[in-house]
């Protein structure tokens, strides 16, 4: 070939080589690891950014997820060590972003999914905030990355395996390569999204500044990339949320402790005149006493104010802290209640508060300051004298404790005098089997598990106002291999009963089994199980002779009788036929 035609070749390869190399070449890292993030919440201000156009007419909804396969290869580097490397290109020019913010976490399924650490993606250095309360919160997290001029992006990677990578740029919906390894660059394509924009303001208009404004999908069975986004408020209170795709979606808002957040209502992407307004919170913390000394279990306030239209809310209180207890070394007790906040706009309040054994205790109505606030309401509950404490102790044959809930033991309870038992009756999961709140009366009561034979307790009183212990025994549980044979594989219902009674056994986990032991356990109330060719061992029964009854309806089978005893497992094969 003569020179001067190669020479125009030459340098076409020798361009589109350059090329290839500013595009993909990785960039530097930027910001932090990925265990430097720092909890989501609020920021300082800054301003809101422009609105970026939405797609043009016709084109289809964006797809925001890359699936990017494992590849062989020598792992990327940096002079730290493994990185994940690649390049962010907008979907629709193929052009590099420059600027977008990275953020990787270890690969997890299913993928596509939402991110599972706070948000990362909210610019900023962080700090902290006082509430009301007196704790300080966490304030926003921060992009573990970003890219370069060229669009590039260098992410250290010390994790095992490989890892789900985001990416957020202004105007484009957040982009997610799954299962990227540090073997190979990743290629992310970044399409155009739409916003919503508006302005957070007080009751009296006065604007928001570094409120976080948020977007969640308005169907729960609709989450993660374009309808989860997150911005944060200008000095002057405007917002824009962007990113975002097709779908209605509740636009949020929240400021700090001392406000109460504010939601709109459903709406599509596109609107420009959103209004949140913040409320001042009215922040109440509880003092719990009982008159038994003992601390309250899960305590419920219930609040309801004045004014119209009147509000009202109901909430588990949890303890907080616990400190060692002076009095009894070697003990904690509750020094701090978990607060509630209420919307200071009405103009008083009252409380209820609940606990278990205890009676229902009501504040007077308390006066709501309308700038918010706080306050420390004490709670004297007394023990309600119509109520006593059944205490349960569970044991082998050779007296060795054993745990009602690690051996998942299973209570049925009746009064003996054929009254009712009382609905919500409470069962507190412990090491024994307590019942802290029973009506006082004569009970009985049968307690199975799978791995013991029953234990009846055919007489307990439990007295009014004080505690009541008693102690079960339980043995070895009698077994039964149960298995059908007919001309084809089948699935057959039957059920085992002892005299006229239905009996409850607890089906074991089969290799194989086509039917688990949880959907066997859940059953109809007939007692119905279900076995297939492989058949199934039934446990947790008593000595005694017991019946298997087929109730499939297309089959029949003679009821079959076998005799179980403590510790042995008894085969069956029952023959089935088609009617």
């Amino acid at each position: 070939m003569p020179a001067k035609k190669a020479l125009p070749l030459v340098l076409v390869l020798i361009a589109a080589l350059a090329g290839a190399y500013f595009v993909l070449r990785p960039g530097r890292a930027k910001g932090l690891r990925p265990d430097d993030a720092l909890d989501e919440g609020r920021g300082p201000d800054r301003a809101a950014p422009t609105a970026l156009s939405a797609p043009p007419p016709g084109k289809s909804k964006p797809d925001p997820t890359h699936i990017v396969d494992e590849a062989p290869g020598e792992p990327a580097a940096t002079a730290e060590g493994p990185a994940i490397v690649g390049v962010v290109l907008d979907a629709e020019t193929g052009k590099p972003i420059a600027g977008a913010s990275i953020a990787v976490e270890r690969a997890s399924e299913p993928c596509p999914r939402a991110l599972q650490r706070p948000h990362p993606f909210l610019d900023g250095d962080g700090g902290t905030i006082k509430g009301a309360d007196g704790r300080l919160y966490t304030s926003r997290g921060k992009p573990m990355g970003s890219t370069d001029k060229d669009g590039a992006f260098t992410i250290p990677w010390d994790e095992p395996g490989n890892a789900d990578v985001f990416v957020k740029a202004l105007g484009h919906v957040m982009g997610l390569a799954c299962r990227a390894a540090p073997s190979a660059p990743v290629t992310i394509r970044l399409e155009r999204g739409l916003s919503i924009e508006g302005a957070v303001v007080t009751r009296d208009e006065k604007p928001v500044a570094g409120a976080r404004v948020w977007t969640t999908s308005s169907s729960a069975a609709v989450t993660g990339l374009g309808h989860d986004e997150v911005s944060t408020t200008s000095a002057e209170g405007r917002f824009v949320i962007t990113g975002l795709v097709p779908g209605t979606v509740v636009v949020r808002a929240e400021l700090s402790p001392n406000w109460m957040p504010t939601a709109s209502e459903p709406m599509e992407p596109g609107r420009r005149d959103v209004k949140l307004v913040l409320v001042p919170a009215f922040i109440v913390s509880f003092e719990f006493k009982t008159d038994d000394g003992r601390e309250p279990e899960t305590p419920t306030v219930a609040w309801t104010t004045t004014g119209s239209p009147a509000r009202s809310g109901l909430q588990l209180v949890q303890a907080m802290v616990r400190e060692p207890n002076v009095d009894a070394p070697g003990f904690l007790v509750i020094t701090e209640w978990m607060s509630i906040r209420l919307p200071a706009d009405r103009p008083t309040v009252r409380f209820e508060v609940k606990a278990l054994g205890y009676s229902t205790w009501a504040s007077e109505f308390l006066e709501i300051p309308q700038d918010g606030g706080k306050t420390t309401v004490a709670v004297d509950l007394k023990r309600d004298p119509s109520l006593g404490r059944l205490i349960v102790h569970l044991e082998d044959r050779d007296g060795k404790v054993i745990s009602y809930v690690n051996e998942k033991v299973e209570p049925s309870i009746w009064r003996r005098d054929g009254q009712a038992v009382s609905a919500g009756i409470v069962l507190k999961p412990a090491e024994t089997l307590e019942l802290p709140a029973l009506p006082s009366g004569p009970y009985g009561l049968l307690l199975r598990s799978p791995g013991h034979a029953p234990a009846l307790l055919e007489k307990v009183d439990v007295a009014a106002g004080r505690d009541t212990e008693v102690r079960a025994v339980l043995g070895l549980p009698a077994k039964v291999r149960v298995k059908f044979t007919a001309p084809e594989q089948l699935i057959v219902k039957f059920r085992l009963t002892q005299g006229r009674d239905v009996a409850y056994p607890f089906p074991e986990a089969q290799p194989n089994a086509r039917v688990s032991p949880d959907d066997a356990r859940n059953a109809p109330n007939d007692g119905s199980l279900d076995a297939g060719p492989e058949g199934v061992v039934l446990s947790g029964l008593a000595t005694g002779r017991y019946t298997i009854e087929v109730m499939s309806p297309e089959l029949t089978a003679t009821p079959t009788a076998v005799d179980l005893v403590e510790g042995d497992t008894k085969e069956v094969e029952i023959s089935v036929s088609k009617k």
